[in-house]
């Protein structure tokens, strides 16, 4: 009687990125009104036009504030 062969599942990349992403990331999303949230609108874009992405604009901006 032949051994039975154990299934191996087989997982997409998407399915293991999407996994690693998920144990990894913690993912926000903002919404800023143009004409209340100017103010917050401007620093981030004055942060990018420095060179840094979105993310890391917004990060420097809550850490400098941490710093205050």
């Amino acid at each position: 009687m032949p051994e039975q062969q154990e299934k191996r599942k087989t997982y997409t990349s998407t399915e293991v990125k999407t996994r690693y992403n998920k144990k990894t990331y913690v993912q926000y999303s903002i919404k800023l009104r143009r004409v209340e949230d100017a103010d917050i609108i401007n620093l981030i874009e004055k942060e990018k036009n420095n060179g840094f992405g979105t993310s890391e604009a917004i990060k420097n901006l809550i850490k400098n504030a941490k710093k205050l």
